[in-house]
């Protein structure tokens, strides 16, 4: 199968020259967009001169200098989200204990029940993990801004924190 363009053509078989880097395809199928496929009787010879090169690093095995690097380069925006994403992930993670500890401490000591503010930390925990485990994709599909999509975590339980503490006085 050749691509080029909205044109696609098909054979069943085809022969690749490696010194003069074209194809040469035997009855090849013709597709284009709102057309029927046609056969080709013959030969069809198509140069090939495309490089290839290696996929992009994924964002978490680079440093913030590559990644500061690969963002100035032209990248699919789906992976400029993944990029920034992880850029502002790096900032935002080393807060999260803090703010989730001022959240955590602000609900136990508003329940008196130790039993009951153990149950309610537990569903904390679950609840923020499931917001950050959400906030990646949301970044990835364009839905939310990737550096507020790695800081959502931190000011839903901060915001959360405040109302706890206010309700504490």
């Amino acid at each position: 199968m050749v691509q080029r363009g909205d044109e696609t053509l098909t054979a069943t078989t085809g022969i690749w020259d490696a010194k003069a880097r074209t194809w040469t395809l035997q009855n090849a199928w013709v597709v284009r967009p709102g057309e029927p496929p046609r056969q080709e009787t013959g030969t069809l010879v198509l140069p090939q001169r495309d490089t290839l090169q290696p996929p992009p690093a994924e964002a978490k095995q680079l440093s913030n200098a590559q990644l500061r690097a690969a963002l100035k380069r032209e990248l699919s925006p789906t992976q400029r989200r993944d990029y920034l994403y992880q850029l502002a992930t790096r900032v935002a993670d080393p807060v999260t204990p803090v703010v989730f500890a001022l959240a955590a401490g602000a609900l136990g000591l508003l329940i008196r029940n130790r039993a009951t503010a153990f149950a309610a930390v537990l569903v904390f925990i679950a609840s923020f993990y499931i917001l950050w485990s959400t906030a990646p994709q949301l970044a990835r599909a364009g839905a939310m801004d990737p550096a507020l999509a790695a800081w959502l975590p931190n000011l839903t339980f901060l915001l959360l924190a405040g109302v706890l503490a206010w309700r504490l006085r």
